[in-house]
């Protein structure tokens, strides 16, 4: 029977009792061959080349816009796209592959960033930049299919080890890139303002080789039972769906990423977009329900209570985890290191603790084959490392920093891993990818969501506490207060060599002023951690309401690899769940 074709939704418990089969009809033994490899490893070098892609030109920003000063104001652009491609393609992509198959839409992948990366790299200006961005970024969101492809092809059992080794690659990429290209900016290789570069020119080297390995990448035929041709099934895909999906997901996230910035919160632009945005998105939740006989999301994906609860955790903790991701950087440079090359060392903890997290997390499922408890783990010390980073103050010691990021990034890491573990246990083996992607949406979407309520927190208050603290150290310093414009202009840039030539400022009047344009940044950053507790606090209730999957965790292999260089055995299909 196909439960992707089928109209009619099974109950949970008929769901379990073929979990329960599967464990008992997939305990064989599994055999790690050349072509089993050789697969893993075309699917993760185009794994670190779209984590590359994505993060790499983001931490390069500023040294863009000192390059080009005069587009400084739409150079965000060029990691925005990328968020904004991701969430909004997320929500389609998985399903097209599950009827399509997996081989042409990766070389696609390697295609686009290959091309999107050429021409950033070689750019003169801030819009040919995002437009190479963008094409960048519609691969890399196709090329995260990676994480569900690994996942198939082994044991249902081993997908947490595989699934691991992707977050592993994110974490080479946090460490080597990010301090790699500081060092290279730095030092200006390439030319003055012209180290930006050198990421971009390795970005399409990386995407050149995963094109050359993806040739070894030979998964089987994706299951169509009903037998039906590429224009029927092409009929029956809900292109409603996608079109709805597309235009909420866009509007809602071009007017976040924007407003108070390109454009003010309350200026018609923004309040169009997320009007229109909100307005299409009950559309499409309206069509789904009552209008699509083939919905976009399947309903047999909810037909295991862990599915939903999965997707809530997905939502919550994108919410709270790239809301504290994103600000880390922001908080070395403004209260404890503004080298830009030593700052970088600061986000070693957290790319550590990912890399620590994913690894014990991977070990601990294949061992217990449990997620549960260690999902509560995960969101318990969440929860604990937001509320020790409200206590930060400026100057405090690269200990103390340590603590409460390398336990958020060891919190990641975890996620990184159950998080498509639970997808694609609990649903139908011919929705692997369907699941993965629609979870990644939701948790892009509730980063996106995450990251505009703290910043807008932060800046609320912070246009309270800067000049309430600065007013004060002026004052103490027999200075005006008509000066604190010169000021702050002067220290939002780090040039404080400027202020000597204010009259009647000295080094220790500038070291206290110093002080207090910390110490509001620090006031004001502790209520963006408060607001993040809340989310904390309901994904730790959310993981409670998990299943177990002791049952689901076996030696099944959903797609089994073309055998081409060995003869694989042991390699089991459970039958009666949509596979042929």
């Amino acid at each position: 029977m196909s439960y992707r074709n089928s109209g009619k939704v099974d109950p949970p418990v008929e769901l379990e009792a073929v979990d329960q089969q599967a464990s008992h009809e997939g305990d064989g033994d599994f055999e790690w061959t050349l072509d089993i490899w050789l697969n893993l490893g075309a699917l993760y070098l185009t794994y670190f080349s779209c984590v590359w892609a994505q993060a790499v030109p983001g931490s390069s920003l500023g040294f863009i816009q000192k390059a080009y000063p005069l587009e400084a104001a739409e150079s965000p652009w060029i990691a925005g796209v990328g968020s904004l491609c991701l969430c909004v393609i997320s929500s389609f992509i998985g399903e097209l592959s599950d009827i399509f198959g997996r081989r042409y839409f990766l070389f696609f992948t390697a295609c686009c960033g290959l091309a999107g990366m050429l021409i950033s790299s070689r750019a003169e200006s801030v819009a040919v930049i995002i437009g190479g961005q963008t094409i960048t970024s519609v691969g890399f969101s196709v090329g995260y299919l990676t994480t569900p492809l690994v996942a198939e092809i082994v044991p249902k059992r081993s997908r947490s080890l595989v699934i691991s080794a992707t977050t592993f690659l994110t974490g080479v990429v946090s460490i080597g890139g990010w301090v790699g290209m500081a060092a290279v900016i730095e030092h200006d290789v390439g030319g003055h303002n012209e180290g930006w570069r050198i990421g971009f020119y390795l970005g399409a080297g990386f995407w050149a080789l995963a094109f050359g390995l993806l040739f070894s990448y030979h998964p089987g035929k994706r299951p169509n039972p009903e037998g039906l041709s590429v224009m029927a099934r092409l009929r029956k895909f809900d292109w409603v769906g996608i079109f709805l999906a597309t235009a909420s997901l866009t509007l809602i996230l071009v007017a976040l990423q924007s407003g108070g910035s390109t454009f003010p919160w309350r200026s018609a632009k923004f309040i169009s977009l997320i009007t229109v945005g909100t307005l299409t998105l009950v559309a499409l939740c309206v069509w789904e329900a009552m209008g699509a006989k083939h919905p976009l999301v399947p309903r047999q994906l909810f037909q295991h209570r862990n599915y939903a609860i999965g997707l809530a955790i997905n939502f919550i903790e994108g919410v709270a985890a790239f809301g504290s991701q994103s600000f880390q950087s922001p908080i070395v440079l403004n209260l404890l290191q503004p080298d830009y090359f030593k700052s970088g060392l600061y986000n070693l903890p957290s790319a550590a603790g990912t890399i620590v997290g994913a690894l014990v997390s991977a070990i601990i499922v294949y061992k217990t084959r449990e997620v549960k408890w260690i999902a509560i783990i995960g969101c318990a010390l969440l929860t604990v490392s937001v509320g020790v980073m409200a206590l930060l103050e400026p100057n405090i010691n690269l200990a103390a920093w340590f603590l409460p990021t390398i336990v958020s990034g060891t919190c990641i890491g975890v996620f990184a891993v159950l998080n498509p573990v639970i997808a694609t246990i609990c649903t139908p083996n011919e929705l692997v990818a369907t699941s993965v992607t629609i979870g990644t949406s939701m948790r892009g979407l509730g980063g996106a969501i995450g990251i505009v309520m703290i910043s807008t927190i932060f800046q609320n208050k912070n246009t309270t506490y800067l000049p309430e603290q600065m007013g004060v150290a002026l004052a103490e310093a027999g200075l005006p207060v008509d000066l604190m414009p010169q000021v702050l202009g002067a220290l939002s840039t780090g040039n404080t060599a400027a202020l000597l030539e204010i009259p009647g400022m000295s080094t220790e009047t500038i070291g206290s002023l110093v002080a207090a344009n910390q110490q509001a940044y620090a006031d004001a950053y502790r209520y963006m951690w408060y607001s993040l507790i809340p989310f904390c606090v309901l994904t730790l209730a959310s993981a409670c309401f998990l299943t177990s999957t002791k049952h689901q965790l076996t030696q099944e292999v959903t797609t089994v690899v073309e055998p081409r260089f060995s003869k694989g055995k042991g390699q089991h299909e459970l039958k009666g769940k949509g596979e042929a």
